[in-house]
């Protein structure tokens, strides 16, 4: 966090904010009215910065100094007045961002600002991340729809990455060339729900994958096999075997509506599973998803969520729906909170919403 003057004119607004755009180190500004700060100093500025921001809304004292207060006390600490000043301009110009109230030391508020900073550089980072996608969509499944990339696959992938500057690789086996193999180990992508546990206080969804389940979410040792694979028209490939960490995680979908994009993010807590699978040679999670399995995978259907499924015990919900915010994505949460009516109103205000 870098620290910057205090801002008090509309010159020196707009300045910092466009040195914040073209700044590349620079993920996001941190913002904190100390005292009163007439906003329409910021529109220019606001109008002008393209990156994510976040509102401090705090002062420097917990405290209300009861035996010394007088008026250039007032006039000098005016958090309350300028932050819902500045808070205004924001709401009346409709510009995204992040608010987080409470006092500077306390830790809870710098835990949340330090999880949106990490969102933030997640947003910055992936405005210019490039993908080379191998084939189009895997035998007409809706939910992999991508565009074709400019690249042949007996290619080698490692020095093609590297020349072509791409960050990430994805395929499927419905057009692998020359490949013997599919590529399972190389190309760690997506969870898929794949069979329900309904056994009533044991409810869980399997959550497996014949080759692409990343290893940093497993829990003790780690085997490659190879077993025979009944798709693809290849040899029969390795593939990483583990079963996943028990804990809170999430469990998020990114879907295309055709004039949207829709993140769903499913609160969901990971368990063993009651009995080991001998027979089956993949990586598996077992988690019941939140509020329970029964209203969490009907709101997850009733929100257009994908069977592939991104993701992860280390990123939070409020993080994924900061992403979202961010990068202009409607997001809908799926939680302990969630109630069926409630969710279908909410899909019907957003639907609403985005039409604007």
């Amino acid at each position: 966090m870098v620290w910057k003057p205090t801002l008090i004119t509309n010159e020196l607004i707009r300045k910092t904010l466009n040195e914040a755009n073209m700044d590349e180190n620079c993920a996001g500004v941190i913002t904190w009215m100390h005292t009163f700060s007439p906003a329409k100093s910021w529109i220019l500025g606001l109008q002008e910065y393209r990156k994510p921001l976040l509102h401090l809304h705090t002062q420097f004292n917990q405290e209300i100094p009861y035996d010394t207060i007088d008026m250039d006390f007032m006039n000098e600490n005016q958090s309350a007045h300028g932050g819902r000043e500045f808070g205004h301009i924001f709401t009346r110009m409709g510009i995204e961002r992040k608010v987080v109230a409470g006092h500077w030391s306390d830790s809870r508020v710098q835990e949340k600002i330090a999880s949106w900073m990490r969102t933030a550089v997640g947003v910055v980072e992936s405005s210019h991340v490039r993908v080379m996608r191998v084939a189009d969509n895997m035998r007409n499944v809706a939910v992999t729809e991508g565009d074709k990339v400019e690249a042949q696959i007996e290619i080698g992938f490692e020095r093609f990455l590297e020349e072509k500057d791409y960050q990430a690789i994805v395929t499927h086996f419905g057009d692998l060339g020359s490949l013997k193999q599919l590529p399972g180990l190389a190309i760690q992508r997506l969870m898929e729900d794949y069979t329900y546990n309904l056994v009533p206080g044991k409810e869980g969804v399997l959550q497996v994958h014949m080759l692409e389940v990343c290893p940093s979410i497993a829990d003790g040792p780690i085997s490659i096999k190879e077993q025979p694979l009944s798709m693809g028209d290849r040899e029969d490939p390795a593939r990483l075997v583990f079963t996943a960490k028990e804990g809170p995680a999430v469990a998020t979908s990114l879907i295309d509506l055709g004039d949207r994009f829709r993140l769903i993010i499913n609160s969901v807590n990971c368990k063993k599973t009651e009995k080991p699978m001998p027979k089956l040679p993949v990586a598996t999670a077992f988690w019941t998803p939140e509020p329970d399995l029964a209203t969490g995978a009907e709101a997850w259907i009733l929100c257009g969520g994908a069977h592939h499924t991104a993701f992860s015990y280390d990123l939070t919900a409020e993080q994924m729906g900061d992403w979202a915010d961010m990068m202009g994505i409607e997001a809908v949460f799926i939680d302990k909170d969630t109630t069926i009516r409630g969710l279908k109103n909410e899909l019907r205000w957003n639907e609403l919403s985005y039409r604007r």
